[in-house]
This record gives structure tokens, C-alpha cells and sequence, in this order.
């Protein structure tokens, strides 16, 4: 296993990382267990508001409807609210012109996903990216050397590598709300509810 580095810094501006949640961040969970476990008890997102808010979910690069589908260890998981257009409808989970994109939705592993410690790595887009993203910044998400060299030369407050290899656990122990570009997570409102509780790591 790569050697983690862990570093706890404070973040004055949200949008400089905000990209990383776009390209994937990789979150360390109990893999082989419903995707809606996973979102609620280890990530500490409220149920309601992953049944509500969270409109289209991609599993390993296909829609998916059922939220209690297992999700293996190296999986790629992307949440969205709501998307635009005929498109965004005919992704949306559940949703009523979901039929037309059933023979590229996903319907399960070929092979039984086993329950283990591992890794899967998470996409936000959209309000959810905002709502959601600080949150999973406070707990902590990996990133490898080389993409944590690349933050720490845009984002002030990250300090320098000390290692060229391996993986860093970044976590944010503080907002600054003096930048209005992190006015979103600093303000309850557009904080996606969370749990009163969370069993899960990061």
C-alpha cells in the first residue's frame, strides 16, 4: 500500500480545489455495501437529502436508479442534482423517460463485490458539488503526490510536499469566510443536511 501523508490545513478559497471534486477524489470506505450505506453512514450525508437532492448517480461510468446497488472497491461514483435538458431528464434516477437509456444502465457486477476496507473515488457536479464538497473536505480525501504538488502551488494555506511519492489525506480543519468564493460552505443554508451521526473514515 502507498504511504499516506496526512496534512490539515485552512482553506480561504473553495474554488481553487473545487476542480478536484470534479475530477474525482478518492474517499477510503467499506466497499461491497449499498451505495446509500456508503452516502449515509460512513460519509454522513442525510438520507434525504441523497433521496431528494441527489437526482443522477453514476456508478462506473453508467446511470443508475437503485441506490442500494453494491459498490466495489475501485469504484467511480458521481452524484448530481438535477441536470438540464432532455438529456439531464432522461439520466435522472428513477425519473420518467428513464426507460429510453435502460440497455446503458447499470444492473449489477458480473461478479459478487466482496466487503472490505478499499477505496472508491467520488465526482460531484453541480449544487451538489458546493453542498455537498466542504463537508467531504473537513473529513479528509486522497490525492496522489503528484496532484497534491499541483494544489499546494494554486491553493494558499496547503503547505509544501515533503514526499514525491505515495498519497496525501487532505483535510481542511478550517474555512476562512473572508473570501466570498467559500461563502457557500461557511453559510448553513447551502450546506447539504448531515447526519447526526457517521460510523464511517476517511
Amino acid at each position: 500500500m502507498s504511504r499516506i501523508t496526512s496534512v490539515d490545513f485552512e482553506c480561504a478559497d473553495f474554488q481553487a480545489i473545487r476542480p478536484l471534486l470534479v475530477e474525482g477524489m478518492q474517499i477510503a470506505v467499506r466497499a461491497g455495501v449499498p451505495l446509500l450505506s456508503i452516502l449515509v453512514d460512513q460519509l454522513g450525508i442525510s438520507e434525504e437529502y441523497v433521496t431528494q437532492r441527489i437526482s443522477t448517480i453514476f456508478l462506473d461510468g453508467k446511470p443508475l436508479d437503485d441506490i442500494l446497488a453494491v459498490v466495489r472497491e475501485g469504484s467511480v461514483v458521481a452524484l448530481s442534482a438535477a441536470l438540464p435538458g432532455l438529456v439531464g431528464a432522461t439520466m435522472r434516477r428513477d425519473g420518467l423517460l428513464a426507460s429510453f437509456r435502460s440497455g446503458i444502465s447499470f444492473c449489477g457486477y458480473d461478479t459478487d463485490a466482496s466487503v472490505c476496507e478499499g477505496m472508491i473515488t467520488l465526482k460531484l457536479f453541480n449544487a451538489v458539488l458546493d453542498e455537498v464538497g466542504p463537508d467531504l473536505f473537513e473529513r479528509g480525501v486522497l490525492v496522489p503526490a503528484t496532484e497534491y504538488q499541483r494544489l499546494a502551488g494554486l491553493v494558499s494555506g496547503i503547505p509544501g510536499p515533503n514526499i514525491v511519492e505515495g498519497v496525501y489525506r487532505i483535510s481542511v480543519k478550517r474555512w476562512s469566510c473572508s473570501e466570498r468564493g467559500v461563502s457557500l460552505c461557511c453559510s448553513e443554508g447551502h450546506k447539504a443536511p448531515a447526519k447526526k451521526e457517521s460510523t464511517g473514515t476517511a
